[in-house]
């Protein structure tokens, strides 16, 4: 999950993270919904701007 994490706040889509971590699209569909669902947002640019807000490494 921390590798998806990566790769979404790189800005790559969910079919570029499957082929990059070499995952299916399901997988990487479930792992965002699990990440969405631990910092509390719908969205990966509301993600990011969290993320970039509270300066998580």
């Amino acid at each position: 999950m921390q590798q998806v994490l990566h790769c979404q706040l790189e800005g790559d889509s969910d079919t570029q993270i499957a082929a990059r971590l070499d995952l299916s699209r399901h997988t990487v569909n479930h792992y965002t919904k699990q990440i969405y669902r631990h910092f509390g947002v719908h969205a990966r640019a509301t993600l990011l701007a969290r993320w970039l807000s509270r300066r998580w490494r």
